[in-house]
This record gives C-alpha cells, structure tokens and sequence, in this order.
C-alpha cells in the first residue's frame, strides 16, 4: 500500500505541472564511449588499454569494471579497434547524450493554466494544492505528505538558497565527469523546478509539493544548459547505490534519451533489490518519433 502511494506521489509529477521534453537535438558525432572490462581486470590494466588507444579516460564507473572514455577526434575507429582487440575489453557502449529541457522543436499546442475570473490568478484548491495536482487526486491521498521519505532528484542540481527548499535539501553529489563531486548547485532552474513540486514547503509560494515533508538529494547530472550523458546518470544512480545509509526511498530521473545500457540496467536493478523507487519521466511531448527510454524500459516506474 505505501508503495502504491508513493508511487501516486512521485510518479505523476509531470502530469501535474505539464511539463514536457522534447526530442535529443542533433548534435556533432558523439566520441564519448563507456568501455566494459571483464569483472577480473584490474583498474590499472583498464586505464592502460585505454591509453594504449590514444583514448582520455573521463570517470570511472565503480563498482563495474568500466570506464568513461574520449576516442582521439582524428581517429575515433582506429581507437575502437584498438581497443576491441584486447580480450579484456567485454563491449563499448556509446555515451548516449540525456537531456531534461525542451532543447529543440517537436511540441505541438499548448498547456493551459485556469485562472480564477475573481483574482485572475492560477487557481489553487482548498488542500493548498496547485490545480493540476487535483487533477491527478493528490488531496484523495491525504496523510501521505512524505514524512521520513528521502528522494534522491537527479537532475541539474537544487537551488539550496531557495527559500521553499533550503530547509528540505539534505545533501547532494555532482556525478558529471570533470566536475567538482561536492558543486550541486542548479544554475539552470530545472532541478529546481522540478524539486518544488516534489517537496515545496509554502515558505513563499503559498503551494504545497507533492511531498511538503519529504527531504531532497540533489544529484546533479545534468549540465547548466540542461544536458549531459549516459554516463553521469549511471554515476548518479551508483552515488545513490553506494550510499544506502542515507535511506534514499525514492529516485526521481526527469529527463530523457534514446538507448538504453547494460550498466543503467544492472544498477536500477540493484536499487530496486533495495527497496528504492525508482521514477522515470516517458512520453511528455508530442512528436512523431519514438519514445525515449523511460522506467518501463529500464525497470522503473513512468511518469506520463
């Protein structure tokens, strides 16, 4: 039943606000890779290979046995048949680029907000609740405000000064290949957003988050322009992982992309076996082109 409910809570966010993705924009040939080494290699065998390709090693993934790579730009193939020829090297996925905004066209209409005719403001119901929240029968759950509940928002980061947030935010960690491991800072506004309506506590905004008790991770994965990749996401998760001593019940990913990997795969199993919940945004535009991988793909739970 508490499953049940939290997945009521934090699975539907997207509906409640309307917010959408919109299609990976198409961006220069993608050199990022993730090299796969069998479970017995040692990590200085690993990093010699990679260098044995001219390739720069960017993070390591651990607990797998695998690294995030650059292949040089003058000669990217030569560098994959390199390292292809090592027996030590089980597969090379590619870095898939993720993304969280509405980068590039493929929106079609438009979300409508109604307004009250007495104030000419959004209108909100008596619970606190925007309106969109009672579209999805947020106030039938009433009890339920996410008290001892910690979710783990992966995203840009969390904006810690906000004054509807600075007292939810508990911690957090920058995933993000070259970035500083303790910088969650949200410089884009999206994880922001995104953790206000998951735990907005009415310091200001006189409206409650799904959650108004719940406390917040940030975990940033995303660059400041709302982009990143494969690779910082599964850093994120494995963050997530490594750390059950923060008791994180929940995971919300409010993003998207295009291929799947075996490592996402294993670690969303992994969290799963923990108890975490995981939630994955899927289908939120209106486009003619396939649908991103989402929860369902991966083993999570989808926001529509």
């Amino acid at each position: 039943m508490a499953r049940r409910q939290f997945i009521i809570l934090f699975g539907l966010i997207f509906l409640a606000l309307g917010l959408v993705l919109s299609p990976l924009p198409v961006k220069a040939e993608n050199l990022r890779r993730i090299a796969i080494f069998s479970q017995d290699t040692p990590v200085e065998v690993q990093e010699a290979i990679v260098q044995a390709s001219s390739s720069t090693i960017l993070q390591r993934l651990s607990p797998f046995p695998a690294l995030v790579i650059q292949l040089p730009p003058d000669q990217p193939q030569v560098a994959l048949d390199i390292l292809q020829s090592y027996p030590e090297v089980e597969a090379i996925e590619e870095d898939t680029s993720i993304t969280a905004q509405s980068l590039a066209g493929g929106i079609q209409g438009s979300f409508v907000t109604p307004i009250d005719p007495q104030t000419g403001k959004e209108q909100y119901t008596d619970h606190g609740y925007r309106w969109s929240m009672r579209q999805i029968y947020r106030h039938k759950v009433e009890g339920t405000d996410g008290d001892r509940v910690r979710v783990a928002v992966l995203d840009t980061g969390i904006d810690t000064t906000h004054p509807d947030l600075s007292r939810v935010v508990r911690g957090g960690y920058n995933a993000r290949a070259g970035e500083d491991p303790a910088d969650y800072t949200d410089r884009n506004g999206h994880g922001t957003h995104i953790a206000g309506i998951i735990a907005g506590n009415l310091a200001q905004l006189k409206v409650k988050g799904m959650a108004p008790r719940a406390k917040l991770y940030a975990v940033r994965v995303l660059d400041d322009a709302g982009g990143g990749y494969l690779s910082d996401l599964i850093n994120g998760l494995l963050w997530v992982y490594n750390h059950p001593e923060k008791n994180i019940r929940v995971v919300n990913m409010s993003l998207g992309f295009y291929q799947g990997s075996t490592l996402l795969h294993q670690v969303i199993q992994w969290l799963k076996q923990q108890g975490v919940i995981m939630v994955a945004s899927v289908g939120n535009y209106d486009c003619t082109i396939p649908a991103s991988e989402g929860g369902d793909s991966e083993g999570g739970d989808s926001e529509g």
